[in-house]
């Protein structure tokens, strides 16, 4: 009797559409509520993908569906050239510390622009 072939095929446990890549860097954000002044808070991210971003902070309480704007100090630079990525999403989820964004648009920018 001939041996035959069988294939095995890989099925994947996860459920995100784009794969999530670790990313270390410090990053600000802020609510954006019409009507209402933003105050500039701090976070530290976790990973990112194409489409959503998942970050630490000492906030708690964030509303999800709230519109966020979040700049993070990018670490593929050269040293001596500062670079921010500016990004506008909302929230998805927070869970104890660690907050998701679903990102709508970014930008890449020399200056981090302080508005509050």
């Amino acid at each position: 009797m001939a041996n035959s072939a069988h294939s095995v095929e890989y099925v994947s446990t996860e459920r995100r559409a784009s794969p999530r890549y670790p990313l270390d860097a410090d990053l600000e954000f802020r609510v954006l509520t019409p009507g209402q002044e933003s105050w500039i808070h701090m976070g530290r991210t976790v990973n990112m993908s194409r489409s959503g971003l998942l970050f630490d902070t000492e906030e708690e309480a964030l509303d999800s569906g709230s519109p966020v704007e979040l700049w993070i100090d990018w670490p593929a630079r050269p040293p001596e050239l500062e670079r921010w990525l500016r990004i506008w999403g909302w929230v998805v989820r927070q869970r104890d510390r660690s907050v998701a964004i679903a990102i709508r648009q970014y930008s890449f920018e020399q200056q981090r622009k302080r508005t509050h």
